[in-house]
């Protein structure tokens, strides 16, 4: 192990000795922080899942599961939180005229809507 992947690791143990150091017959429940930590940690040293879990004393499933559950709950949070933005609509003399172009923050495009369909649309949306 070279110096910057065992430093990692070293550090990752000195923060969480006291998780780290239940009992494996025991079930372990770790904190948000700790998961992401744990990962962050995994990248950082360079080492496989296997080795890595070996030199920080877990298994290899707490690994796994901290990564399940880091991308379901960032698919679920990416799923509830719509990212719009904000416009001013000021009143203007002039009737509005299309066609019409809409693109979502992810890049769906809507092109050549009339007012109706626009007024329509948006308040489906």
């Amino acid at each position: 192990m070279d110096q910057k992947t065992q430093s990692s690791v070293e550090r990752f143990k000195q923060k969480y000795s006291d998780e780290l150091s239940t009992s494996m017959g025991m079930r372990r429940r770790f904190s948000p922080t700790f998961k992401s930590d744990l990962l962050f940690a995994l990248n950082e040293s360079g080492l496989t899942q296997n080795k890595f879990a070996e030199a920080i004393g877990i298994s290899l499933s707490v690994i796994s599961q901290c990564r399940r559950k880091i991308i379901s709950s960032k698919a679920r949070s990416s799923k509830s939180l719509h990212h719009f933005q904000q416009i001013q609509i000021e009143e203007s003399e002039t009737k509005p005229s299309g066609p019409f172009y809409l693109q979502s923050p992810s890049g769906f495009q809507v092109h050549g809507l009339n007012v109706s369909q626009l007024g329509d649309l948006l308040r489906t949306l």
